[in-house]
């Protein structure tokens, strides 16, 4: 008991006083198009998003859109790419080991044309160094995502919808560091097989994640692994509620696989989100499935730092006029955790995540301005439940175990050379932003340090006073696991009573004048 004392002493007078920092932000102009659909952390410590926006002075009808911001969300520069009559967007991206980025882009190779793909590398500024525009026939490509593999080269996934047959076919492209093909794979399988995403795994090998499609509209998710080569080693298709659209997956430290997407996507009205874990060669683990009274959508999952999972989507209401960003906070059997829902009144959504490493998460993707016609870049960084300062609030969702069973299906492999080309952009820049709400580090606000706690350690009550203020101010009290307690507003030198409250480190969270103060308070008897 004396050393559980101690530890909770030490953790009250070790930074007593703290803030994660949180915000929302939009970047772009209501009168133009933008949008995210990736955002990756960068060596110097802040992001780079990466998407689709509208310029005149590209002359595109959508360029490629690249937007470099510090850890508080500021934009340091933004460039766009476009084309003449062209429409461009980057699906996805790395940082390089040179501080440059490399991007999977897609983009039409005639005005009104179909799509295919481009690989683009960028130095540390967003300068363009070499690009390659790659065509596997006549027919449309669909993105999945880029990979930086071991050797320093790269790894593009593609799907491929073939109208001749008609079905999908799965594209893939190895590349070295100059963007020259190494070798390319098709695979296919009876009704056609369409990918999601591919990850190198630590045998340098490779698991593409996706989509196997039958009779259905659709298809079964699809885990498909491959040697270094691209020869196949093994697959594994999975059967759940029966219309199950992987939207993502993962490798997790496990050696496993986390994957995400949506039951019965085609219905505005009872849309569910399902998981899947297994372990390192596919097996099934556990699943479960998300469900609340509106439609709910799953766009990326991911593994946090401390191997719980965390998943951006979409949240519909029951009138199918208002999305808002979904986030789903998971632990490491697939229970819930937290659900919150962000954005205005118009279509929002969420396209990506990352983990801030204890410090809270991010999430980015599109914002439906009320007054714009067209939507913006949207970036929320919230704490580590799920708060972002304003436009959020909880979602009611259940989640219960469904069976996840394996099936069977015959996939084959085959070359298909590829037509390469080089494609002339015009460049332009894009630094329009603004803040909805932020919470500063608490070094930057003025008034922490006239926060009063008395007493603290706390019994029976604790008396808060903030002599500089004499307006009411928001406190709420939050235990270790992010569970709010009690929530009210309150004068300064009025108590609050504690004799409810069980005893242990709790966290006294003020909201005022929009901004967030955090300090520490611990109940013993």
């Amino acid at each position: 008991m004396k050393k559980i004392l101690m530890i909770l002493l030490l953790s009250l007078f070790s930074n007593s006083i703290f803030s994660q920092a949180i915000f929302q932000k939009i970047y772009g102009q209501a009168i133009y198009p933008e949008g995210a659909n990736d955002i990756q952390k960068t060596f110097d410590g802040g992001y780079m998003i990466g998407g689709y926006a509208y310029r005149p002075q590209t002359f595109g009808s959508h360029d490629l859109y690249l937007l470099k911001i510090d850890n508080a969300g500021v934009i340091q520069y933004g460039k766009l790419w476009g084309r003449t009559g062209y429409k461009d967007a980057i699906s996805s991206f790395k940082q390089t080991s040179d501080s440059g980025y490399i991007l999977l882009t897609k983009g039409q190779l005639s005005a009104g044309g179909n799509f295919n793909s481009s690989l683009i590398k960028t130095n540390n500024q967003g300068v363009i160094q070499w690009n390659k525009y790659f065509q596997n026939g006549t027919s449309s490509m669909n993105n999945a995502n880029v990979e930086i593999t071991s050797d320093g080269g790269f790894m593009v996934a593609t799907s491929q919808y073939i109208p001749s047959v008609p079905q999908y076919i799965v594209n893939l492209q190895k590349m070295d560091a100059n963007g020259d093909t190494v070798w390319t794979r098709v695979y296919n399988s009876f009704g056609g097989i369409d990918a999601i995403t591919v990850k190198q795994t630590t045998d340098n090998g490779y698991v593409i994640g996706g989509e196997a499609k039958g009779a259905i509209p659709i298809g079964k998710p699809l885990l498909l692994k491959i040697d270094s080569t691209g020869n196949i080693q093994w697959y594994k298709t999975y059967t759940m509620t029966g219309l199950d659209l992987l939207n993502w997956y993962e490798k997790t430290s496990d050696g496993g696989f986390i994957m995400t997407g949506t039951s019965n996507s085609y219905s505005q009205d009872s849309a569910k989100i399902f998981v899947l874990k297994t372990d390192s060669i596919g097996n099934p683990v556990w699943s479960k499935l998300y469900e609340t009274n509106d439609a709910i959508y799953a766009s990326k999952i991911m593994e946090t730092n401390n191997g719980e999972f965390l998943i951006t989507g979409n949240w519909l209401d029951s009138t199918h006029t208002n999305r808002d960003v979904l986030a789903l906070k998971l632990d490491v059997s697939g229970n819930l955790t937290w659900s919150k829902r962000y954005g205005g009144p118009k279509s929002d959504l969420g396209t990506s995540l990352l983990d801030l490493a204890g410090n809270g998460y991010m999430f980015a993707g599109y914002y439906g301005t009320p007054n714009g016609a067209y939507p913006e870049v949207y970036l929320l960084q919230t704490d580590l439940n799920g708060n972002s300062g304003c436009n959020d609030s909880n979602v009611a969702i259940t989640s219960s175990n469904i069976t996840s069973t394996l099936d069977t299906i015959g996939i084959i492999q085959y070359h298909l050379p590829y037509t390469i080309s080089t494609l002339t952009y015009n460049s332009g820049s894009a630094t329009d932003q603004t803040t909805f709400c932020s919470t500063v580090g608490i070094n930057n606000f003025d008034v922490e340090n006239d926060i009063r706690l008395f007493p603290n350690p706390a019994s029976d009550f604790v008396e808060i006073s903030f002599p500089d203020k004499t307006t009411n101010f928001q406190v709420s009290i939050v235990n270790n696991f992010g569970k709010e307690i009690c929530k009210r507003n309150i004068s300064s030198g009025e108590r609050i009573d504690t004799n409810g409250i069980a005893n242990g480190l709790y966290y006294l969270r003020f909201l005022i004048d929009q901004k967030m103060i955090v300090k520490k308070l611990l109940i013993i008897r």
